[in-house]
């Protein structure tokens, strides 16, 4: 049986999370369908680039959709300890050379890998959407092993 994984988010994070699937679900979903609507209205779809295009964005939304279930179906909220270095801890540096400090959030390394990992897929060449869904969750099963 495969353990599940968790995701260490801060609530911030989790909340980026959240807002950003509502955008692709409430938003980019409804308007991605109208646009596939549209353009099958002008006939013939085998050499129709809006109608591909239509579908190349819905499964690169689809497939982001799914990502961002996963990890909110996943999330662990951590809290920023004061009194050691984590996730959700700030941290200030200081530059010797020129006596400048910057500020670093830390964030979790797994969201950070899915991210890239994610971005890697939408350069893949172009695919019917089942094979993007598929590569997605073969990829969620390197990540499984992976991490």
């Amino acid at each position: 049986m495969t353990e599940k994984k968790t995701f260490d988010l801060t609530q911030e994070g989790l909340d980026q999370v959240k807002a950003e699937l509502d955008k692709l679900r409430l938003e980019d979903r409804p308007r991605i369908i109208q646009a596939i609507k549209d353009a099958r209205a002008q006939g013939d779809l085998s050499e129709n680039a809006e109608y591909d295009a239509a579908r190349d964005e819905q499964a690169k939304t689809e497939a982001r959709i799914k990502e961002l279930e996963y990890i909110v179906e996943n999330a662990n909220v951590v809290k920023a300890s004061k009194s050691k270095v984590g996730i959700g801890s700030t941290v200030t540096v200081l530059y010797i050379d020129d006596d400048e400090e910057e500020e670093y959030k830390m964030v979790g390394l797994k969201l950070i890998l899915i991210t890239i990992r994610f971005l890697k897929i939408l350069q893949l060449e172009k695919q019917s959407l089942d094979a993007k869904l598929e590569k997605l969750f073969q990829l969620k099963l390197q990540m499984v092993h992976m991490i």
